[in-house]
C-alpha cells in the first residue's frame, strides 16, 4: 500500500474528528464478524486462501487505523489500496454476487482520508448485497476540463434505502461528513443521483491543485 501523504497535501487540513469518526465507521462488528468468521471457516477448508484473506484484512485495518491518527489529505493511490482491500475481502463474502469494474485513469491527486472508501463500501452493503444476482461495483476518475478531476462510484443493485432508522441516521451522517470534508479541504463537491436502469451514482468533483 501507497503511503499515506502526497507532498503539497498540507495546504488542505482536514478536519481530524471527522476523519476519526469515518475510520471508527470502517471497523463495525458487524463486518468485522463478517470477515474473522470467513477467515475461520477457510482455515479448515482452503488453508492457503484463509492466508491470503488474512493477509488483505490486516492491509485493510492498518489501512483504517492510519486514517484515525492522520488530520491532512491523502493520496488517491493510497485510497485506492485501501478500497482494493475492501473489495477483495467483499468478494471473498459475496462471490459471485459481486463484480468489480476500475476505470481509474489518474491517482495524482489528494482527497479527505476515506472519502471515496465509503461510498464504495455503501455501494457494495447496500446496493449490491441484497441482490439474487451479479451486480457490479465501479470506480472510474477522469480529469476534466480545467482541471477539475472526477471521481465516481456507481452500482447497478438495488436504491440506497435503509429501513431501520437508527442505521439509516448514521448513513446521513457519514455522508454529512464527507460531503464537509470534500467541500472544505478538497474546494469540491458530492452528488448523488439514481441511475437509469436501476442502481446509484456518487459522484465527486475536486478542482485539481
Amino acid at each position: 500500500m501507497s503511503s499515506f501523504f502526497s507532498r503539497g497535501s498540507t495546504a488542505k487540513n482536514v478536519v481530524s474528528e471527522d476523519n476519526r469518526t469515518l475510520a471508527i465507521n470502517r471497523l463495525k462488528p458487524h463486518f468485522l464478524n463478517n470477515i474473522l468468521s470467513t477467515i475461520y471457516y477457510l482455515c479448515d477448508s482452503d488453508p492457503q486462501k484463509a492466508q491470503t484473506v488474512t493477509a488483505t484484512f490486516s492491509e485493510y485495518l492498518l489501512g483504517a487505523l492510519e486514517a484515525l491518527k492522520k488530520d491532512d489529505l491523502a493520496s488517491f493511490s493510497w485510497e485506492m489500496g485501501l478500497i482494493r482491500s475492501y473489495l477483495s475481502l467483499e468478494k471473498i463474502r459475496l462471490d459471485d454476487k459481486l463484480a468489480i469494474d476500475y476505470d481509474v485513469d489518474i491517482t495524482d491527486f489528494n482527497i479527505p482520508p476515506l472519502s471515496v472508501l465509503f461510498l464504495v463500501e455503501d455501494a457494495v452493503k447496500r446496493g449490491i448485497s441484497g441482490l439474487n444476482k451479479t451486480g457490479t461495483v465501479k470506480i472510474s476518475t477522469r480529469r476534466l476540463a480545467g482541471g477539475v478531476i472526477q471521481i465516481k462510484v456507481c452500482d447497478d443493485g438495488n436504491p440506497h434505502e435503509e429501513p431501520n432508522p437508527q442505521k439509516a441516521e448514521e448513513i446521513k451522517k457519514d455522508y454529512e461528513i464527507v460531503r464537509k470534508l470534500i467541500q472544505q479541504n478538497a474546494d469540491g463537491e458530492l452528488n448523488i443521483s439514481k441511475r437509469e436502469g436501476g442502481g446509484t451514482e456518487a459522484t465527486i468533483t475536486i478542482s485539481a491543485e
